[in-house]
Parts: structure tokens; C-alpha cells; sequence
């Protein structure tokens, strides 16, 4: 297979010198993918047209046949109507396009819109831009052949030095009158076309236009495109705001670290501000510690969903006794997963995921890990056994705090000691010693709580 696309590159690279690509449309919220597919053909033979017979730049023009273009994206592991924007120039680029007709279709108002726009690979720019619209699928085939042409003609005179002279110049003679405006959009990054041509490629940017009423088109990727008659005679500034194609969602979960499928796909939650294509999505869990969860969502363009979803843990049971260190049986603080869920003996209902239970009883803990299974009661005897000096400091806090205050307090008394013997007068030396014997006080009594503590 590879060595029959590169031949087939070669052997048109031969013949032509410059390649032109027609990607597959992409449909938002559309299920009639043959719709789709015919008129991507429309717009390949509108091209193909509007190419024969013709040169640009005095290079030869081939454009890619959808079996050909099928071909090479298959042989690279690629679908051209599964992208956009940066992606359908690197599909361009890789199977050896300088140019790209990319296009997107779907439903407003009953009425299927089309929007085809021409790419350059070299840089990604956007050359040109066309939107048409209607529910008849007969009248979009026609469009879908006159816009294609209509796209590349305007193209190649825009290359073409001597057509450009003719037809299409941007030259003004002295005496018009022109405008420096500044353009803007929200969201930013829109192209902007003027009178049906390219005037930026990303907004915001800040140009020159000739005084007057113009046809401004605005189009962004996942944006409806806006078409507005300005006049800019007294205008130093444009902006309009474009409504999405899409909806968002910001979606939690109680709790949050359960794993979640949107539409097949695993995502992390929480999600915020998350973009969805209009329509019906399915979010679901199947976790083992948590009942399974199944919700359709339904969503419009420009809407915005808040949803939570409360997760039910499956229930497990353990049975619980404990033993001091001589075997005898008595009451003690049950934690499990770091909670308190009562006093031994007993049975507690948990989580069946739940992680691990302690039992702590005067200064002794035990603790072991769990392995549960749904709706079966678990026995456990947890016996007590004599705690290590460095296993007691994890918990013996209060201990250790006391401790720790009686040796800066008894610490502090050495240079207050070194004071009273420099001291320059009786009434400083006196106040050196009522301060110092009050903080040696101080600390031994600290020291005895401290002791207290850690023995009983």
C-alpha cells in the first residue's frame, strides 16, 4: 500500500504542480451522512471545474479525487472529515497538498448551512470563505457546485498579477477616503472578510478600510458566522460577539474520585465549561464501590448545564471485637477509613470499598486492612498488642507538644541566668531572677504533664 500512494504522488506531481484537496464536510449534530457526502463530491467537481485547462502562478492545477484522497488518509491512519481548523491543514501538508477545501454543515432555523473555506498549507492561512444555506437538498447541490467555483476563481485571481489588475484590484485612487478601524470579537480569533475578501486572519487586529458601507463576514470554528452591512465613514472600531454551535456543561460528582464516561468516552471529574455538539449525550459510571449510573443530557447551542450527580455506595458489614493484651474482650473507639463509627463490640455497615479499620483503646491501636464484598457481614477480632516508642509518637501528641514547651521554657532559663550575674543594678538583677525562677517553674510543671500524659 505504501509503495502504491507514492506512486501515486509521484506520478502526479509529474503532471502537476500544484495539488488541491477537498476533505470530507463535517457534520454537527447530523445523522444523514450521505447528504454530507454528496455535496463534498459537488464541491470536488466544482473545483475540478473551475481548474481545468488552467495554470496558476504558471503551475499546473490537479485536485485530489475522493478515491485518491481515501487512499492516502487511510494508508496514514487519518479521516478528513473527523477535524478542523489546524488539523485539516496537516492533512493537507502530509498528503502533499498546498491547497485545502474544507468544509462543515449543519442545521439552523430548518435549513441546512454550508460553510467551505480554502486553506494554504504553507502557512495555514485562511484564503477565502463561503457560507450558503437551504432546506432543499437539490438547491444545496447546486449551491455546493456554484460556491466551489465561485471560491477557487476568486482564489486564482487573487494570485494571477494580470486577472488581479483587471478584476479584482485593491488599488484606490488619490482622494478616497480611508478609515483605520480597529476589529474585535468575543470570543477573539475570528476571521474576517470584507466585500467577499480576506481582511484578517485572526481577530483582534486593526486595519485599513476604505470609507463606506462594506459586507463584513466573522467566522470562527464552532461559532455561527456572522454577515453584517457596516458603513465605516465614522467608525474607528467594530466588534460583535458570535454565538456558539455548541453548549457547555460543568458536571461534578459526590464523591469525586469515581471514574465517568461521557458519551463511551473516560473523562475526569469535575469538568467545567466543558464543550458539547448540540444534541443527546449519555454520561454513566459503572464503578464497583458505587451503584451504576446511566443520564442523558440534552443540549442546545449556546446553553449552559450545571449538573451534579450523587453517587449510591454499595453497602458492606463487618462485625467487630476486640481483645486487650490479655485476651479479654473489651470496649473500644472502631475507626474506619479514618472516621469514627462507634464503639466494640458491634456491627457497622460501610462501604464495601472501604480501606481500613482501627481500633484504639487507652494507649494501645490496632489497625488492618479490609477486603469487603457486597451485602455480606465480615467478622474481625482485632486484638490489641504493646506499642512501640516511635508507633506511640504518631499519636501521643499531646504528649509531645508538652514535652516540647517544658524544654524551650527550661532552655531559656540558662542566658536569662548569664543576665542576673551581668546585671548592672539590684532592682534589674532581682527582675532577672523572678523572671527566670517563674520560667524554670513553669516548665517543670510541664514536663510532669507531659510525663502524665505519655503514662496514662
Amino acid at each position: 500500500m505504501n509503495f502504491i500512494v507514492f506512486l501515486f504522488v509521484l506520478l502526479s506531481s509529474a503532471y502537476a504542480d500544484l495539488h488541491i484537496a477537498v476533505l470530507e464536510f463535517r457534520q454537527i449534530d447530523l445523522q444523514e451522512n450521505s447528504l454530507a457526502l454528496l455535496l463534498a463530491d459537488d464541491v470536488r467537481k466544482g473545483v475540478i471545474d473551475s481548474t481545468q485547462n488552467r495554470t496558476s502562478g504558471g503551475e499546473a492545477i490537479s485536485v485530489y479525487t475522493r478515491e485518491n484522497l481515501l487512499e492516502i488518509l487511510a494508508d496514514q491512519g487519518k479521516d478528513g472529515s473527523a477535524c478542523q481548523g489546524e488539523c485539516e491543514v496537516e492533512i493537507a501538508r502530509n498528503i502533499g497538498a498546498e491547497y485545502v477545501v474544507s468544509g462543515e454543515i449543519y442545521l439552523l432555523n430548518n435549513e441546512y448551512v454550508i460553510n467551505l473555506k480554502l486553506h494554504e498549507t504553507a502557512n495555514g492561512n485562511v484564503l477565502g470563505l463561503i457560507r450558503f444555506q437551504s432546506n432543499s437538498s437539490k438547491d444545496l447541490s447546486d449551491l455546493a457546485l456554484e460556491k466551489s467555483k465561485e471560491l477557487i476563481l476568486q482564489y486564482l485571481t487573487a494570485l494571477d498579477p494580470l486577472i488581479q489588475s483587471e478584476q479584482y484590484s485593491d488599488w484606490n485612487p488619490s482622494g478616497v477616503s480611508r478609515q483605520l478601524v480597529e476589529i474585535s470579537t468575543k470570543p477573539s480569533g475570528a476571521i474576517v472578510m470584507i466585500d467577499g475578501k480576506i481582511l484578517c486572519q485572526s481577530t483582534p487586529c486593526k486595519k485599513e478600510i476604505t470609507a463606506g458601507s462594506h459586507k463584513f463576514h466573522f467566522d470562527k470554528e464552532r461559532y455561527f458566522p456572522i454577515d453584517q452591512i457596516l458603513n465605516t465613514e465614522k467608525k474607528s472600531s467594530i466588534h460583535v460577539d458570535m454565538e456558539p454551535i455548541f453548549g457547555t456543561i460543568t458536571l461534578k460528582s459526590n464523591p469525586e474520585d469515581v471514574p465517568f464516561l461521557l458519551d463511551k468516552t473516560k473523562i475526569k471529574l469535575p469538568l467545567k465549561e466543558h464543550e458539547l455538539d448540540p444534541g443527546t449525550h449519555v454520561i454513566s459510571s459503572d464503578s464497583p464501590c458505587y451503584y451504576a449510573v446511566e443520564e442523558s443530557i440534552k443540549i442546545q447551542s449556546g446553553e449552559h448545564i450545571d449538573k451534579e450527580i450523587a453517587l449510591t455506595a454499595k453497602p458492606s458489614g463487618i462485625d467487630v471485637s476486640t481483645l486487650d493484651l490479655s485476651d479479654t474482650p473489651v470496649s473500644a473507639d472502631i475507626y474506619v477509613d479514618g472516621k469514627k463509627r462507634g464503639q466494640s463490640p458491634n456491627v457497622f455497615k460501610v462501604d464495601v470499598c472501604s480501606r481500613t479499620i482501627e481500633a484504639r483503646y487507652k494507649n494501645y491501636r490496632v489497625k488492618q486492612s479490609l477486603s469487603l464484598r457486597v451485602k455480606e457481614t465480615h467478622k474481625i477480632d482485632l486484638k490489641f498488642e504493646p506499642a512501640g516508642f516511635f508507633e506511640r509518637l504518631s499519636y501521643e501528641k499531646p504528649a509531645i507538644y508538652t514535652a516540647i514547651g517544658s524544654i524551650v521554657l527550661l532552655s531559656a532559663t540558662i542566658p536569662m541566668r548569664n543576665a542576673f550575674y551581668n546585671s548592672a543594678s539590684e532592682a534589674e538583677a532581682q527582675q532577672l531572677y523572678d523572671l527566670n525562677r517563674a520560667t524554670f517553674v513553669t516548665g517543670i510543671v510541664l514536663a510532669g504533664g507531659a510525663s502524665a500524659l505519655w503514662v496514662f
